[in-house]
């Protein structure tokens, strides 16, 4: 992972509707959670040059543990 490049990261929700899949923000799914299918959790990498990278978790804690070693290791 190119933490140098790194422009953003934040938590999200990996959905499915109908036959689409996306991320969604976590406040968006708590409030149309009845709408649309969970998939896992994930983070989004923003970078500087535009790109954009997903990582998907199956629980929540894991997803803020991966967060806060990508924090930690940008602290050094």
């Amino acid at each position: 992972m190119d933490l140098e490049n790194l422009k953003n990261i934040y938590p999200a929700i990996y959905i499915q509707h109908g036959e689409e899949r996306t991320t969604i923000s976590l406040e968006w799914y708590q409030e149309n959670k009845e709408h649309v299918d969970f998939v896992s959790f994930a983070l989004i990498f923003l970078y500087r040059d535009g790109t954009k990278k997903e990582q998907y978790f199956s629980n929540y804690e894991e997803m803020m543990e991966a967060m806060q070693n990508i924090v930690d290791r940008l602290k050094k």
